[in-house]
Formats: structure tokens, C-alpha cells, sequence
């Protein structure tokens, strides 16, 4: 499983251990939201955003990433941020070219649509790696949370897609089956993981939903999430360090710090009018770190009460070795997630 580059998050994690505004290091770009439209209506979701539903078609993406060849070069990018990629009609066609030029292109999707024949043009197109949300163990679980899905299907989807992998004899793409713990089961975690652990399947991740900044719908479920996160309000206003290493850009071209802002409400600017490194160092950017050291939020009031703004005080190299860059490991660590490696 392909994190980041190593040598740009130790630049990207010095510049936020410095507090510096204008930045020299590179934006890892985590993903690039391909269409904003849903198959489902996850109770763990927002609502639909208020954003037009859109698409980038491929001759954007090749615009996007020939226009900024210097962000783009050597990095793995996630193919959605709201909504199902694979509603995309030429999501292969993207996958294609994004591998031909070197970057590696990931995706996660909840499995509804993945037929036996869109999982071999997956395969054969040069994913890197993809993430099946299966949050659930039993039908009943997993059908509260992934509304409108079939439990039965999603999971024959899966077992085909590593059957289909396996005969091809591919290695890639790496394969990541995904637990969002909403209630802390234990007990469900546990079935999920051994059963998982007897197929093919690369990777179990076990994650704590996001709060989506408290935006989350269900307002029962994010009452449950929320009381799973431990940010103090009150003391220690830390900048959150996605306005330092990251950004996402939207299915529109506005590009926004964070993947927990799914209706894209903070908007750094726009892919198809300035270059990225331009919106990178431009002015919202710049008055978005200076509130944020300040402690203020003023300029991104979305932040202010989210209980996963990832902040820290260590150096920048002790930060690399919390975060569990260390992937020789069986099982990898960070806030929200418990990745097991299965071997």
C-alpha cells in the first residue's frame, strides 16, 4: 500500500512544524473528485451538497494534470471525494491515462456496480489500488449504514473482483476491504476481520468514521462518531496540518485543504483558472494558515469546531514515525484507522 512520497511529507511536515505561510514544499493532491453524484444515501454521509452535481470529463483531467506535471509527478491520487467514482463513464479511460503518466490512481468505492466485466477493465486500465466499502458484517449493519445498497451483492462484487484479480495474475491493483466501526463494536470488527483475512484481500482496515467537521446528517450517528474524537476546544488552538501537506480538487475545479470537507465549502480557488502551486501560496491559502495559527478560523469557520483538525507539537521526523510510514509492519496505526496487513 503506497502512502506518500517520503522525502515531500518530510518537507510538507517542516514547513508546519515552522508555521510558515508561504510555502516551498509541494501539495500532495489526495484526491481528485471525478463526479460528485451517489448511488446511496449513507446514513455516515452529508447531505447531497448544494454544489452542481458534475463530472470531470478526461480531457479536463489531462488539462489538470499536464497544466501542473510538477505537483502531480510520482504521486498515488484518490479518484473520489463525494460520491461513487464508478458512476463515471470513463472512469477506466481516466485510470488509463492518469497510469500512463505516472501517476498511480486509487479509488474507493461501495461495490454496487462492480461487475465482472468493469472489474477486469479496472484491472487491465492500471489502478493502483482500491478501497471496498463493506462496513458491516452482518446484512442488518451494513444496510443501516450503506442505505440503498444490497448487502448480498456488494459482497459477491468483492469476492469476484479478488477471484477475477487472482486469475489474472496481476498484482495490482492492491486490494483494501473497509470497516467503518460506527458503534465500536468490537465483536463485529473481529468477524469482519477474520473473515476477511481468509480471502485474498491485501489490506483490513477497521476506521473510526469522520464527523465530516460535524456535518454528517444522521444527527444520532454523529452524536456516536463525535464522542469518539478527542479535540479540546478549549486550550492549545493548534493550525491543522492539511493547510501545510495537502488539497483536493473538486469535480468543478475548486480545490479545497481537506477530504473531511465533503460539500466543499472552503474553496482555495479554482484548478481551471490558476495553476495549483498558485492557489497553493495564494491569498485564501495564505489567510487560512495565519487564522488558523491564530487560532481565530475566521477564514474557514467549518474548522473551528471539527474534531479531526490533525494538528501536533513533535518535529517533523517524529511525526513521520507516529503517522506508521513504516509499511514492512503487519498492521499500520493512524488516529482513525487500524490497517492490518493480510499476509
Amino acid at each position: 500500500m503506497k502512502i506518500y512520497d517520503v522525502a515531500a511529507q518530510i518537507a510538507n511536515h517542516q514547513e508546519y512544524a515552522t508555521r510558515k505561510v508561504i510555502l516551498s514544499a509541494k501539495p500532495v493532491v489526495e484526491n481528485i473528485e471525478v463526479i460528485s453524484a451517489c448511488n446511496l444515501r449513507c446514513s455516515i454521509c452529508v447531505d447531497p451538497p448544494k454544489r452542481k452535481k458534475k463530472s470531470l470529463s478526461l480531457d479536463e483531467i489531462m488539462e489538470i494534470t499536464k497544466q501542473n506535471s510538477e505537483v502531480f509527478e510520482g504521486e498515488s491520487v484518490w479518484l473520489h471525494h463525494y460520491g461513487e467514482p464508478l458512476l463515471h463513464s470513463q472512469i477506466t479511460d481516466i485510470i488509463q491515462y492518469l497510469s500512463s503518466v505516472g501517476v498511480r490512481p486509487r479509488l474507493s468505492t461501495n461495490g454496487i456496480l462492480l461487475t465482472p466485466a468493469l472489474s477486469r477493465e479496472l484491472i487491465k486500465a492500471g489502478l493502483s489500488e482500491i478501497v471496498f466499502s463493506v462496513d458491516g458484517s452482518f446484512k442488518e449493519s451494513y444496510e443501516r449504514i450503506r442505505v440503498g445498497a444490497n448487502y448480498e451483492t456488494v459482497m459477491e462484487n468483492v469476492r469476484n473482483f479478488l477471484q477475477i484479480k487472482k486469475e489474472s495474475g496481476s498484482i495490482t491493483p492492491e486490494t483494501q476491504v473497509q470497516f467503518v466501526d460506527v458503534y465500536g463494536s468490537n465483536d463485529e470488527a473481529e468477524r469482519f476481520t477474520a473473515y476477511w483475512s481468509k480471502t485474498d484481500v491485501n489490506w483490513i482496515n477497521i476506521k473510526i468514521p469522520s464527523t465530516r467537521a460535524q456535518k454528517i446528517a444522521d444527527n444520532e450517528i454523529l452524536t456516536q462518531i463525535r464522542a469518539r474524537h478527542h479535540r479540546d476546544y478549549t486550550s492549545n488552538h493548534l493550525p491543522c496540518s492539511w493547510l501545510w501537506t495537502s488539497m483536493v480538487i473538486l469535480s468543478d475545479g475548486d480545490v479545497i485543504p481537506c477530504c473531511t470537507d465533503l460539500s466543499g465549502s472552503i474553496s482555495m480557488g479554482n484548478v481551471f483558472e490558476l495553476p495549483l502551486m498558485d492557489i497553493w501560496n495564494g491569498e485564501r491559502a495564505r489567510q487560512m494558515r495565519e487564522d488558523h495559527i491564530a487560532g481565530t478560523y475566521k477564514s474557514a469557520k467549518i474548522c473551528k469546531t471539527c474534531p479531526e483538525l490533525k494538528a501536533y507539537t513533535c518535529s517533523a521526523e517524529e511525526k513521520l514515525t507516529e503517522s506508521g510510514l513504516d509499511q514492512s509492519r503487519s498492521q499500520i496505526s493512524f488516529s482513525s484507522h487500524r490497517i492490518i496487513k493480510n499476509v
